[in-house]
């Protein structure tokens, strides 16, 4: 079978890409962290899953280029040399035919390193504002794809081709069951941060929790460090409805996507692109750090369509979010009609695309 390692700080994609590649002969590898929240064990998603699907598994340890705050960059710099060493020992184990980077600072050693081993990169950007790191490594890339014609401008003209966003086959399933359900007696609310959780979503959730859960049945997603605190206001609500849970299993994320009327969320590329092939009208609130805004951006191409409202994490607070919560649902039946024009965004063969762009690299 031809090995390819794939690295990056975007779980998602990848494992909807897995299976596809396992179907073409490709055997593959994860390159990644282990540790989602700095300075403790909290496993990430990618940690946790892969093992159980039986693709091997690597940590490495380097440092993001953190543009904001040149003092933590340079107290962190030893760790980057860490990172290309512990990238060439792998790379040279493992022997893979290439490399799939799905941006973030952890790719960056491993793919310069494929460079200089002259093993071919591939660059899979997901945002509609691509990430810095994606940006270096294009310049070494044999191919740049793309998910959004919005980021094709920031890469070179003569390697770069859009393939979409790379989205668990299951998810596509997802609107015909949802058409098929009976209308939920409560409205369903689904509040998620991300796999690590926003403890700024947590925050402003936790002033209104029981309020909302007067209304609404309330499924909300904490993240391990706010765990604690929502499991305390959940029992303090009596009716059951405000549940919650720290990390949610892609499967699990499915069946909320399934029954969920409203979702509140972060608009990484991925929980953007799930949201619009579901239909399901949302309140994102972009993480407001995200490099280039691309988090904004992301959520931008929703909102243009009529089928979500942005909350700046700015103007977060329990008010404000209760009244956007308030006026999202006031016109449900508006979102719920812009919403097939989203969905339309999202190509159902972006893997297979992606595919064959690594086949011709190698």
């Amino acid at each position: 079978m031809k090995k390819i390692i794939i690295t990056g700080g975007h779980f998602t994609p990848g494992l909807a890409l897995i299976p596809v590649l396992q179907k073409k002969g490709f055997l593959p590898f994860w390159v990644g962290e282990e540790n989602a929240v700095l300075g403790t064990k909290i496993k990430t998603l990618e940690a946790r899953i892969l093992p159980g699907i039986e693709v091997p598994y690597y940590s490495i340890t380097t440092t993001k280029f953190s543009r904001g705050n040149l003092f933590l960059f340079i107290l962190n710099l030893w760790k980057l040399p860490v990172g290309f060493i512990q990238s060439f020992l792998i790379l040279v184990k493992v022997k893979p035919r290439a490399v799939l980077s799905f941006g973030g600072y952890i790719s960056f050693p491993v793919c310069f390193t494929a460079w200089l081993l002259g093993i071919p990169t591939i660059v899979h950007e997901q945002t509609a504002a691509s990430g810095l790191a994606n940006r270096l490594v294009a310049k070494i890339a044999r191919f740049v794809a793309i998910s959004f014609e919005n980021s094709r401008k920031d890469f070179p003209k003569e390697k770069t081709v859009l393939t979409g966003n790379l989205v668990r086959e299951s998810i596509f399933k997802i609107p015909k069951k949802r058409s098929e359900r009976k209308k939920n007696k409560i409205p369903v609310i689904y509040i998620t941060g991300g796999s690590r959780g926003s403890q700024a979503i947590n925050k402003a959730v936790f002033e209104i929790a029981e309020e909302l859960a007067q209304n609404f049945v309330v499924y909300h997603q904490t993240g391990s460090l706010d765990l604690e605190t929502a499991s305390k206001i959940s029992q303090k609500i009596k009716n059951g409805n405000y549940r919650t849970q720290d990390v949610i299993a892609p499967t699990e994320v499915e069946q909320r996507l399934e029954e969920a009327d409203l979702v509140i969320a972060r608009s990484g590329a991925n929980t953007v692109s799930e949201i619009a092939i579901c239909q399901i009208p949302a309140i994102f609130i972009p993480l407001p750090f995200a490099g280039s805004d691309e988090q904004t951006k992301n959520a931008e191409l929703l909102e243009e369509v009529g089928m979500a409202q942005i909350l700046p994490q700015a103007r977060l607070s329990g008010t404000s979010l209760l009244e956007m919560i308030n006026k999202v649902y006031g016109q449900i039946d508006n979102y719920r009609t812009n919403a097939p024009r989203a969905s339309a965004l999202i190509p159902q063969d972006a893997s297979f695309k992606l595919v064959s762009l690594i086949e011709k690299s190698i």
